[in-house]
């Protein structure tokens, strides 16, 4: 799966891709580990809105069940 955003950046608006419809849920966090939204998805595009967060560093995890990724993004 890949992760595309809104250009230009900051990001208001994730745009997410997966490759097939399984259930996921995803998680957002901030650099202190405090959980700031949770989603459930079977989609294979998936958007979330980030506009309504403060600027800093933020972590998205997505996980399967079996597996989970992490990844990072600034919102500015």
């Amino acid at each position: 799966w890949k992760i595309i955003s809104d250009i230009p950046k900051p990001y208001e608006i994730l745009h997410i891709d997966f490759l097939d419809e399984k259930n996921r849920q995803l998680t957002v966090f901030d650099i202190t580990g405090r959980v700031i939204l949770k989603s459930f998805e079977t989609h294979t595009h998936v958007k979330l809105n980030v506009s309504s967060l403060k600027a800093g560093v933020y972590f998205i995890s997505v996980a399967n069940g079996s597996s989970a990724d992490t990844f990072k993004f600034i919102k500015k």
